[in-house]
């Protein structure tokens, strides 16, 4: 399959981002928190087309910046990089543990605390969701449940859980489904094993609800994993492509389909997902997919049967074994990888995607 070259707005070099490190992202405003093996930048989004750096980089102690190489020796694994912003407290997971910034003053991040969870492991992913005082941190030795009432006193909340989805150096990723669509809070934890759903009616202590799912999406070891949810629908995304769920009952997710392959994915690269609603944000018929190859456009019109749209666009941001992100902010899209920042129209997106209709009608 070929590339196809987007026309970007602009290109930023963030500074945090390693080649090889993974990337996080935070939105607090007008602002933006990017994470990545060089440490953690600040940027200005008051003009979205043209994101500004504040300040210098800073080093938040817990993230790996590459993967060793020795003449014997080429390390496999995902390297970790997240962002959660709760209230006035960004707190950074990587793969040497996980780290407190106090954003009071939201352009000059300050070090509060840190932390070893027992779940980050030094090979894997990470991932962070929160569900009101805790803080859920899965990586590659298991799901952690923190206590983050005090920020400055960060606690263990229960023992480090074993989800069986979760290998030691693959992807990871958490989504919560909505209170107003569930009857009971549920949790889904993706990984290099499958798939785990988890009732959290009660919060500090995550029940796992059947067997480790086989999504066929999901690789390993090394390629990333993200879960994104869309009404009764949920699409999870990793090393070998996209697959489809039905989650009209949520803790008994049903596969619709096969395994799509999205072109964009490396075999040892992350992962990204975004819902785009271009002229109607409510609509949100588009979903871009990012990888190590590329970003991949396509029309979730049904999001039962996502349908890939023209070719997988090489945004010069993506590394081929680095992070990635897709954030949406403003009219734009921004694209963050390994390569830098590159911040795209959706809105032109949305014209090429018709275009291709068209065409191929």
């Amino acid at each position: 399959m070929g590339s196809a070259h987007a026309s970007c707005i602009a290109r930023v070099d963030t500074g945090a981002l390693s080649h090889e490190g993974g990337a996080g992202v935070a939105l607090n405003g007008d602002l933006m928190y990017i994470a990545g093996g060089h440490g953690l930048a600040v940027f200005d989004l008051s003009d979205p087309a043209l994101p500004k750096r504040l300040g210098s980089v800073i080093d938040t102690g817990v993230i790996r910046a590459n993967k060793t190489h020795t003449q014997h020796h080429h390390e496999s694994a995902r390297l970790a990089a997240e962002l959660v912003l709760v209230d006035n407290e960004l707190f950074v997971a990587g793969n040497k543990g996980l780290a407190v910034f106090d954003v009071s003053d939201a352009a000059a991040p300050k070090p509060v605390a840190t932390l070893d969870t027992g779940a980050l492991s030094h090979e894997g992913d990470s991932a962070l969701a929160v569900c009101g005082k805790l803080l859920y941190v899965a990586g590659g030795k298991g799901l952690a449940v923190i206590d983050i009432s005090d920020p400055t006193s960060l606690k263990p909340a229960c023992d480090v859980i074993d989800t069986k989805a979760l290998s030691y150096d693959g992807g990871a990723a958490i989504a919560l489904a909505s209170e107003a669509d569930c009857a009971v809070p549920v949790m889904y934890v993706a990984g290099g094993k499958g798939l785990a759903v988890f009732d959290i009616s009660t919060p500090e202590a995550p029940k796992k609800i059947g067997d480790t799912i086989d999504t066929g999406a999901l690789s390993s070891s090394q390629a990333g994993a993200t879960i994104g949810l869309l009404g009764n629908v949920m699409h999870v995304v990793g090393g070998k492509g996209v697959s489809v769920f039905d989650i009209s009952n949520p803790l008994e997710p049903q596969r619709l389909g096969g395994v799509i392959d999205t072109g964009a994915i490396g075999w040892a690269g992350d992962v990204a997902l975004a819902y785009v609603g271009c002229e109607d944000v409510e609509r949100r018929d588009t979903m871009l997919i990012a990888g190590g190859k590329g970003l991949r456009v396509f029309s979730i019109a049904d999001p039962q049967k996502p349908e890939a749209i023209g070719e997988v666009i090489d945004t010069g941001a993506l590394a081929s074994d680095g992070g990635a992100q897709l954030v949406a902010h403003g009219p734009y899209v921004y694209v963050i990888g390994g390569k830098g920042l590159v911040v795209l129209d959706p809105v032109k997106a949305d014209i090429d995607v018709a275009a291709q209709r068209l065409l191929s009608s």
